[in-house]
């Protein structure tokens, strides 16, 4: 029981905290909509929306609020327990930001593929906060996630069990700290990525990769998904890339 709390703790207590404050922003969206009968209301596709918008609006607030209760405590407990790696230089900064970009951007479009053929649901509905977005998806997200995931969780996974299953573990880990199907799947192949990057050089290295891709999505999903064409284009050129910047970064 002490070795699972010792590995899952963090992740717990991180994920309980977005849950009580996804409830707590939900109750406000309540309290200050204009609507007379909210038993009526909630569940209906109105709501569901509001909702949905509300969220895109007002999700910085709730990820700047989780960086400052967590950054702290993350980054204490990484730099207690690890010690820095290999330093980057500018070539080494380049291919890490092509290999996020392009790893993102290859799976997005595999998954337009096939979103043409079993037509999946599409969460995007134009209405994004776009300064919102890029502020916690793209800049505070990763920083969080890959102290915790990287920086805490592997490593001390490391401590009990073999590279390949602290590894695999940190995958599924990661994974289901996402909600979706795709967001799970996406999580776990990401995670063997990040952690190349990580042993290879250092938490910085990880943060930048994560910092593209997420980029990367934001990216396919505004101005490249409902185009095919644009789409096969995005699917031949990231595989090239991918390939080319994984390579590289593996024989330094």
């Amino acid at each position: 029981m002490k070795k699972l709390f010792h590995i899952i703790g963090l992740p717990f207590l991180f994920a309980v905290s977005q849950f009580f404050l996804t409830v707590i922003a939900t109750i406000i969206f309540l309290l200050t909509s204009n609507q007379t009968n909210l038993e009526t209301w909630i569940g209906t596709e109105d709501y569901v929306n509001s909702l949905a918008r509300f969220f895109s609006n007002y999700s910085v607030i709730l990820v700047v609020i989780s960086f400052f209760i967590f950054f702290p405590i993350f980054y204490k407990k990484h730099h207690k327990e690890i010690k820095e790696k290999k330093k980057l230089t500018i070539f080494d900064c380049l291919f890490l930001i092509i290999l996020g970009l392009s790893f993102s951007l290859l799976y997005n479009a595999i998954l337009g593929n096939l979103n043409s053929i079993f037509s999946f649901p599409n969460s995007f509905d134009g209405s994004i906060n776009l300064i919102s977005t890029i502020i916690s998806t793209v800049l505070l997200g990763p920083i969080l996630e890959e102290y915790l995931f990287r920086g805490i969780v592997y490593n001390r996974l490391q401590k009990y069990y073999s590279v390949m299953k602290s590894l695999l573990l940190t995958g599924i880990i990661f994974a289901f700290s996402h909600t979706d199907i795709f967001g799970i799947l996406y999580a776990f192949i990401f995670n063997f990525i990040l952690i190349f990057v990580y042993e290879k050089y250092n938490l910085k290295a990880s943060i930048m990769v994560h910092v593209s891709a997420n980029m990367a999505s934001i990216i396919f999903t505004m101005f490249i998904y409902q185009d095919f064409l644009l789409t096969e284009l995005t699917l031949m050129i990231s595989s090239l890339l991918l390939i080319g910047s994984y390579m590289t970064l593996k024989e330094k």
